[in-house]
């Protein structure tokens, strides 16, 4: 299971699109970077990271068609990579909240990192116009429950 020959090299008069390594074929390390980036995306943005994740399917299911792994191998990887993003996520949040939260401050690059409602409340208090609308009642900016990635 581990150590089985990719698809292409198994059977014999499969066409393929592209012909690539020779290694074994368990797990996709194209699937398991893919869904990894994708939960970590997931993790930081929830809207973004259901985006992500599609794409992530959509890259498993293509090393599938394209006929260099079987399913398996994608689901191993797909697993393989959330379990990595998942475990390594709260390292990442305390590392990163504090740099994040620097770079929010700065004047340059903030708006970078900053929700709409904290951007607008930095210009408001800098007395600085920052080309962002002011929140319409109902418009859905402004919440005070959303989060910037500086939270």
């Amino acid at each position: 299971f581990v150590e089985r020959p990719r698809p292409f090299n198994d059977h014999e008069g499969l066409e393929v699109l592209i012909h690539g390594k020779t290694d074994f074929s368990f797990v996709s390390d194209h699937s398991t970077l893919a869904m990894g980036i994708a939960v970590g995306i997931f993790v930081a943005n929830r809207k973004f990271g259901f985006v992500a994740i599609g794409l992530a399917l959509f890259a498993g299911f293509s090393r599938i068609y394209m006929g260099v792994h079987y399913p398996t191998d994608v689901i191993g990887g797909f697993a393989l990579g959330t379990a990595v993003a998942l475990l390594l996520a709260p390292l990442a949040m305390a590392l990163l909240t504090p740099l994040m939260a620097a770079v929010a401050r700065s004047p340059r690059v903030g708006w970078f990192v900053r929700s709409k409602s904290a951007a607008v409340a930095y210009a408001d208090e800098h007395g600085e116009a920052m080309g962002i609308p002011e929140p319409r009642p109902g418009s859905g900016r402004g919440d005070p429950g959303e989060k910037d990635l500086a939270a």
